[in-house]
């Protein structure tokens, strides 16, 4: 069972310099998570990894601004789990994105699949490295 003290401690022993823990893309999504209120995190991840930020289930990823915004403050790191994701799957950038289940037409859309694709990675690894099914 994933719960905030797991989370939390799971992010303190990932990042021991305070100032990468505060600046990290985990930390958000664990702070998200601890803040919910009458969700359990373990069925809110999963619902992240079978559904996808699409679905609306992170509040705080609806409206384009607000993802513009985040997209913005986690660039590097967005683009880091991307060039992670290809070199793992031996994909070209290209592919990659063409191989989002909708078409990217605009800046906006781009910015907005890839914090969906990175915050949908982390449930993802979330979910593995506490051994829950999904």
């Amino acid at each position: 069972m994933i719960t905030k003290q797991t989370l939390k401690r799971y992010i303190k022993q990932k990042y021991d310099c305070k100032y990468k823990r505060k600046q990290s893309l985990e930390t958000w999504l664990v702070k998200y998570l601890c803040n919910l209120f009458g969700y359990e995190i373990e069925s809110h991840l999963k619902d992240i990894a079978t559904h996808g930020c699409i679905s609306g289930c992170i509040n705080n990823l609806i409206y384009n601004t607000d993802i513009v915004s985040f997209y913005q403050k986690y660039e590097s790191q967005i683009w880091e789990m991307v060039y992670e994701y290809t070199q793992n799957t031996g994909q070209t950038i290209g592919q990659f994105l063409d191989g989002f289940k909708y078409k990217i037409e605009d800046e906006i859309n781009l910015k907005v699949s890839l914090s969906w694709f990175a915050v949908e990675i982390l449930a993802y690894q979330f979910l593995d490295q506490f051994n829950i099914n999904y």
